[in-house]
């Protein structure tokens, strides 16, 4: 394994041996980092911007977060790169949408007023 083989254990050494090993293999790859929001480490986001510029073409990389990576993402959003993004808001339940599901769910309906407090709750980060 690479990062075994990285004896100092810098991500600075480990993150060019991966792009090198990424880029020889046939194919294409998709590498899913999730729970990104937990690293707190200011040197492993600059490392993460290193290793998002050097991808391989062959490369996809997905990134879970609960939060805005503080990722420069900037230069993969304008060369187009980045195929999808959704936030918080993409996520969120429309009014009509929490109507149709507790329609569908709950023996006992919600009346329009608590439908419209839970939906405000949740657009406005709340939890509920």
């Amino acid at each position: 394994m690479i990062i075994q083989s990285v004896r100092d254990g810098s991500v600075e050494t480990a993150i060019p041996l991966l792009l090198n090993d990424l880029h020889s293999l046939p194919g294409s790859i998709t590498l899913i980092m999730d729970d990104y929001h937990a690293i707190t480490n200011q040197s492993i986001h600059e490392s993460m911007g290193f290793f998002i510029g050097h991808l391989p073409a062959n490369v996809k990389l997905v990134i879970l977060s609960r939060t805005l990576p503080p990722l420069a993402l900037s230069r993969v959003r304008a060369q187009q790169e980045l195929l999808l993004e959704l936030s918080n808001d993409d996520l969120r339940f429309t009014f009509d949408e929490i109507d149709e599901l507790q329609s569908q769910s709950l023996s006992e309906q919600l009346s329009q007023d608590e439908l419209f407090l839970l939906w405000k709750k949740q657009k406005d980060g709340q939890r509920v």
